[in-house]
């Protein structure tokens, strides 16, 4: 499924490795989110990214159960 973002539910972010803000883009995922690699330590990351909020509706208690009910 492809997911259209809203702006409210993305924010821009700095590097979690090394806190640094530039980045380049490597690709544009089918969901609309951009992978960028900071220019400073290489890490790939998500940005912008969802928001806390955003998340938790993405991965409800259902995306963690497996076919008998059980979570993991």
């Amino acid at each position: 499924m492809t997911r259209q973002w809203k702006s409210g539910e993305l924010e821009i972010v700095a590097c979690d490795c090394c806190g640094h803000r530039k980045s380049s883009g490597v690709y544009r995922r089918p969901d609309g989110l951009d992978v960028v690699r900071c220019l400073e330590c290489g890490l790939h990351f998500l940005n912008p990214r969802p928001v806390a909020a955003a998340l938790e509706r993405l991965y409800d208690a259902t995306y963690f159960a497996n076919g008998s009910g059980t979570v993991g």
